[in-house]
């Protein structure tokens, strides 16, 4: 029985953890597109792009037809996997928009998730509704850390657009 305990105990990360990446920890670019007018801060745009050596792993795993690709049917179901994991934690985002940084982060509502797979680059995109009238000195604070370390986010220097 203490057998049992301590293999559940040691493999708890991997049971309940985010099915695609509890043995390798992705390095995962993030770039986000801002879209504002002069009186609104309209939507974020937000792109994962995961690491190439991630991307083999999955293939070696998800690639059931062996054609060295991901078919739509493929994709749809790593999506699945990491939709699972993202929506129990908010998809480890948060956002503010006031006169200071807030750790509390405003509520939102992500629209139109995909997973998609070009040239030989797997990628996660989704969007979220704003709709934040601009305010003078106000700060938009966009957050985006895994704090179960099951993805490794980097924010791609000159990809954050405006």
């Amino acid at each position: 029985m203490i057998r049992y305990f301590l293999i559940l105990l040691f493999l708890k990360s991997i049971l309940f953890g985010c099915s695609l990446c509890s043995i390798y920890t992705p390095k995962t670019h993030v770039s986000i597109q801002i879209k504002a007018d002069k009186e609104n801060i309209k939507t974020l745009k937000v792109n994962w792009v995961f690491a190439n050596e991630f991307t083999k792993e999955l293939l070696q795993i998800y690639d059931t037809n062996l054609d060295g690709t991901f078919s739509a049917k493929e994709l749809a179901v790593i999506e699945s996997y990491l939709v699972d994991y993202l929506v129990q934690k908010n998809f480890i985002t948060t956002i503010s928009y006031d006169k200071q940084i807030n750790q509390k982060s405003n509520s939102f509502e992500i629209k139109d998730y995909k997973m998609s797979y070009q040239n030989s680059t797997l990628s996660f995109e989704y969007n979220i509704d704003l709709n934040y009238k601009i305010y003078d000195k106000n700060i938009l604070y966009i957050k985006i850390i895994d704090d179960q370390n099951y993805f490794d986010i980097v924010f791609a220097d000159k990809k954050q657009l405006m």
